[in-house]
């Protein structure tokens, strides 16, 4: 019984040894944040497309973690009643790039960048916040 013991535990770890250590990336910083200008457009934009009402504040705009849809987040909150609960919302930019056009063209025929509700690893619900004007 312990030499089939022997003959599994052999087997097993010889599918474990790849025969070389595979060296990670290494990091890549990102490109440059969006503009201001890029980042307001898109959060207006995110706000009308989520039907957001009254107060609307912004986040500043900060590097997202690297499984992100993007290089750099800012999140947004509203609600979309007069009494309803505040949601908060991640917009995703690339670094240095027009944001994708994942929901839709501003008026003037700028790109948006991908929003969505904002969950725990968008780290939205610590940020300090201001009023969208």
């Amino acid at each position: 019984m312990r030499w089939l013991a022997a003959i599994l535990s052999i087997s097993l770890a010889g599918c474990s040894w790849s025969g070389s250590p595979e060296i990670p990336a290494s990091y890549v910083p990102p490109a440059a944040p969006p503009d201001p200008g890029v980042v307001i457009a898109a959060a207006k934009n995110a706000a009308l497309v989520r039907k957001l009402i009254g107060l609307v504040e912004i986040a500043p705009t900060r590097i997202a973690y690297p499984l992100a849809p993007g290089s750099y987040i800012s999140c947004i909150r509203g609600a979309t009643s007069l009494n309803g609960r505040r949601q908060t919302y991640s917009i995703f930019f690339k670094g240095g790039e027009t944001p994708e056009a994942t929901e839709g063209v501003l008026a003037d025929g700028g790109l948006i960048s991908m929003t969505r509700i904002s969950v725990m690893y968008d780290d939205c619900e610590r940020q300090t916040y201001s009023p969208l004007s």
